[in-house]
């Protein structure tokens, strides 16, 4: 979403409290009960099925559930998953076709 010019975050009541958005623009800006307009970055889900959207500033942050990775989790982690880099070779999951990188370095090892 493109929130320039709009302040962040859920409505507040005269209260300071939270609450929902009563209306959503096309263009994925929240529309609170009293009328204003706040932004929602998280109204398009960023973070997908695999994580937890936070509206923060004109932005947002995902929190991951377990085995997904990423700044919009996006990336499953197979390091976790299976472990599967042996004899001391460091995991880095990424979104190639094996889902998974090993670094043989310092081991005597290679491998995929």
């Amino acid at each position: 979403s493109d929130c320039a010019g709009f302040s962040a975050g859920p409505c507040k009541d005269a209260a300071n409290a939270c609450s929902d958005f009563v209306a959503f623009t096309d263009a994925g800006l929240g529309i609170c009960a009293d009328g204003s307009v706040k932004c929602n970055a998280c109204g398009e889900a960023p973070c997908g099925s695999h994580g937890t959207c936070t509206n923060v500033a004109d932005t947002f942050t995902c929190a991951c559930n377990a085995l997904y990775l990423g700044a919009t989790c996006d990336t499953f982690d197979s390091c976790t998953a299976f472990d599967p880099c042996q004899n001391g070779g460091t995991c880095t999951s990424d979104n190639s076709d094996d889902g998974f990188t090993c670094d043989c370095a310092g081991t005597g090892f290679t491998g995929p």
